[in-house]
């Protein structure tokens, strides 16, 4: 995201009960705007809905996101080709590269067409004025066709449904621009600044800006999905399974000692100086796990190239998107091989070579300890991991298997095309004939996959009243 460590969400407490809530109304664009800090704002919708367009003889299912002015260039920068600045003037649009290409076949899609339903059921032949870089797909912002609002909706504070968006200056004191926006929205409702103590008690509203890092770990926004806690888990869990496999080299190498000490210290015998023994062992441990890392290389390529396995993961996993990871996991791979011989290598050629190759080290009493302490820590570390793992298995098992006061599992929905949204009533007798269907009805969202819907507030004073509306 383009300058995102400028970039914040804003977010309120007490529209919605006693809660903090990311949906908030466009009328906020303008107040903020005049907020000096504040560089640049726009507003989306976090909610992402399917259409049919036709591009000659073509039909096209793409997701169309709503938003204010400039658009996607906001989160992206500049567009790979065209300009929003026409995009909220009449039927233009921006589209992502991705979507460009399955449209067009071409990314150098600015001023191509389209054709939408109007929603009287006729066709808008709709122009393509921008094309922007795809956002990641396990980014919270979406891909697809970004239609831009003009003007006209930016006094609705009606309807509280948008995620608003600002790009501070560098600087800039994230308190005060919190505390900006506050008495600009108590202007706007008529209320001075000496009666903010009166405003306080009878609307317990509280306002405050997100930084764009943290955003996904807040829990605020349905898209919020980030557990900072879980994050840090499996971070100590992979860290395990390192300190696992430098204990099991480790041990590996201790316990061929016994076995090449006579040969190792022959070699001293013959001339062969101690650094030079001690650096060949290091890097037969570090060749070990050179092999290792390579068929760990190997097991992700098998990984991604299975459809059952993806689904498993969000995002991209490929190695040429995350080659500083790749680098990271390459280094520590041999590092691990490395200190895994350091012990063993030292040792091995500690001794006076005479007293070595009069005597036999292969039951020596100080050796079987250090073994059996060894395998000691790793059967820890593995019953450690073993109790994780069952507890992640009983919550996911929980989470699935649950009682959600109906059957999910005789319960199903699909998405409507704009066919057979225009054809409901059809649609339901049609479904009520199976004789495997009990009943059928319809709604804008998919019921039950969202924590949040669109939020209406309605009347006035002591008679206002905020709600979520499906």
């Amino acid at each position: 995201i383009h300058d995102y460590k400028h970039m914040y969400r804003l977010e309120i407490y007490g529209n919605f009960g006693d809660v903090w809530g990311a949906n908030v109304c466009r009328p906020f664009v303008t107040l903020l705007k005049e907020i000096p800090q504040v560089k640049d704002v726009t507003y989306i919708s976090p909610y992402t809905n399917k259409t049919d367009v036709k591009v000659g003889n073509r039909t096209i299912a793409v997701p169309v996101i709503t938003m204010g002015m400039p658009g996607i260039e906001f989160f992206t920068g500049k567009l790979l080709s065209g300009s929003s600045k026409t995009c909220a003037d009449g039927a233009n649009v921006i589209i992502n590269r991705s979507t460009a290409e399955k449209m067009f076949g071409t990314v150098n899609a600015a001023g191509k067409t389209f054709e939408d339903d109007n929603g009287n059921g006729g066709k808008t032949t709709v122009t393509v004025v921008g094309v922007s870089e795809d956002m990641p797909d396990n980014c919270t912002l979406p891909n697809g066709v970004y239609i831009c609002e003009n003007e006209s909706v930016m006094n609705d504070w009606s309807e509280w449904s948008f995620n608003v968006y600002m790009l501070l200056d560098k600087g800039a004191n994230q308190k005060n621009v919190e505390r900006a926006i506050k008495l600009a929205f108590m202007k706007a409702n008529g209320v001075s600044e000496k009666d903010e103590k009166e405003f306080d008690k009878e609307t317990n509203m509280k306002f405050r800006i997100t930084p764009m890092d943290d955003i996904y770990f807040s829990g605020i926004s349905f898209k919020d999905k980030g557990n900072r806690g879980l994050v840090d888990v499996l971070t100590v869990a992979s860290v395990f399974v390192l300190f696992i496999a430098m204990l099991n080299l480790l041990n590996l190498s201790l316990s061929e000692i016994p076995m090449r000490m006579r040969g190792i210290n022959t070699r001293r015998v013959m001339g062969a100086s101690v650094g030079s023994l001690r650096i060949k062992m290091i890097m037969e441990n570090v060749l070990f796990a050179f092999v290792g890392l390579v068929i760990g290389i190997l097991l992700i390529v098998a990984f991604q190239r299975s459809e059952t396995c993806m689904k498993l993961v969000s995002g991209d996993i490929n190695f040429s998107t995350h080659w500083v990871l790749m680098a990271v996991m390459a280094v520590s791979a041999l590092v691990v091989g490395a200190l895994s011989a350091v012990v063993p290598a030292f040792y091995s050629t500690s001794f006076i070579p005479a007293m070595v190759l009069k005597g036999s080290f292969g039951l020596s009493p100080r050796g079987r300890r250090l073994r059996m302490a060894i395998m000691a820590v790793q059967f820890c570390v593995a019953f450690a991991l073993a109790i994780y793992i069952g507890v992640m298995s009983n919550q996911s098992s929980y989470i699935f298997n649950s009682d959600y006061g109906f059957n999910k599992n005789e319960v199903f929905y699909t998405w409507l095309s704009d066919e057979a949204q225009a054809k409901k009533d059809a649609v339901r007798a049609e479904l009520k004939k199976l004789p495997f269907v009990e009943s059928g009805g319809f709604a804008q969202n998919a019921i039950g996959a969202s924590d949040n819907y669109m939020g209406w507030g309605r009347g006035d004073g002591e008679h206002h009243v905020s709600l979520q509306v499906l």
